[in-house]
């Protein structure tokens, strides 16, 4: 494994599965002056014994903190408790793993699994960043040197494919966790944007896939095991530079994209071709999309609401089975959105 050289390093949901595992490798391997700040939701709670007893093996280099990503008090007060113990020091790394999962469909997906799986899965990690971040700069700052790594400052977020609009569909027939999904979706969005905002204090920000692992979550028909999947993740966290910054990699380095393809949106082109909607080639980065940002800037909307509506329902007319999952704008041109080239480690 290689060594995470992070001084300070803080892992949510650290009491089990992957963030258990986590802060055993990084205890057992970690140079002398690393210290974790491993938190959880109920640290004196049976689900806990196992990290108490790990911290008991390490108690120079293991704290445990109470967090519950679910309670924006519990992350305010656990970051005032790190922020004291850290004293004039800063955070450099920052692990964001703790998640649940609730499983459902369109048909039977409740509201409050949906609520609860958004508040942890999503409001709780931008709270998070958002307490830690003057630690995460601290450390940022004191570090001297350019670029970004996380032995200078890092938020790795730990998403999954379930949040891939490329990947979730072709395992949601035998994993039906819409709740989940969505919610890792959202996190994955936070991701992206958390990264355009800390880039100018140069924290590194990405996403990681732990691959599909034998957990609590992730059952025991997984193929990984949790040492094999952290080893992985550590191997990645260790290696990564601001080329990665605002990425998805998996375990073993490889991109996870999360956009749809855009096969949906080229047989829709092909298909109208001789209908009346002028449709266009795929959107990208032209002369026009600058000028709407400009126009944006200023609070002056480029299309009216009567043009958009008229196009949209002309685009809406034309849809057959072959838009079917695809995302298109309101004159027919596919719509992929921003894509992060993401350097792949290898």
């Amino acid at each position: 494994m290689a060594a995470v050289k992070a001084c300070n390093v803080l892992i949510t949901g650290a009491n089990r599965g992957l963030g258990l595992e986590m802060v055993k490798q990084l205890s057992e391997k970690s140079c002398p002056k690393q210290h974790i700040f491993a938190t959880c939701r109920d640290p004196d709670g049976p689900k806990s014994e196992a990290l108490r007893e790990l911290a008991k093996k390490h108690p120079s280099v293991i704290t445990i903190i109470r967090l519950d990503a679910d309670d924006p008090c519990s992350i305010k007060e656990s970051a005032k408790k790190v922020g004291s113990l850290l004293g004039n020091n800063g955070l450099n790394l920052l692990v964001n793993n703790a998640a649940i999962v609730a499983r459902g469909t369109i048909q039977t997906s409740s509201v409050e699994d949906m609520k609860n799986t958004f508040n942890t899965n999503v409001i709780g990690p931008l709270l998070i960043i958002r307490e830690y971040l003057p630690y995460l700069q601290k450390a940022a700052k004191a570090s001297g040197t350019p670029g970004m790594s996380c032995k200078k400052a890092a938020v790795i977020n730990i998403s999954t494919v379930a949040g891939s609009m490329t990947r979730m569909p072709s395992i949601y027939g035998f994993f039906p966790t819409l709740p989940y999904g969505v919610s890792k979706a959202g996190f994955n969005m936070l991701t992206v944007l958390a990264s355009e905002e800390l880039k100018a204090d140069e924290i590194l920000c990405m996403a990681l896939h732990p691959g599909w692992v034998k957990t609590e979550l992730g059952g025991e028909e997984a193929p990984l095991e949790p040492k094999e999947s952290v080893e992985g993740m550590l191997r990645v966290i260790c290696s990564l530079t601001e080329k990665q910054h605002g990425g998805f990699l998996d375990y073993t380095g490889e991109t996870v994209t999360c956009r749809r393809g855009a096969h949906s949106g080229l047989h829709w082109s092909q298909r109208n071709q001789k209908t009346n909607v002028k449709l266009e080639e795929v959107e990208t980065k032209s002369e026009e999309e600058w000028r709407t940002r400009d126009m944006m800037r200023r609070n002056q909307a480029p299309v009216g609401t009567r043009e958009s509506v008229e196009r949209m329902l002309l685009v809406i007319g034309s849809l057959s089975e072959k838009q079917h999952d695809g995302f298109l704008n309101y004159t027919g041109k596919i719509f992929l959105g921003k894509i992060r080239r993401t350097k792949t480690l290898h």
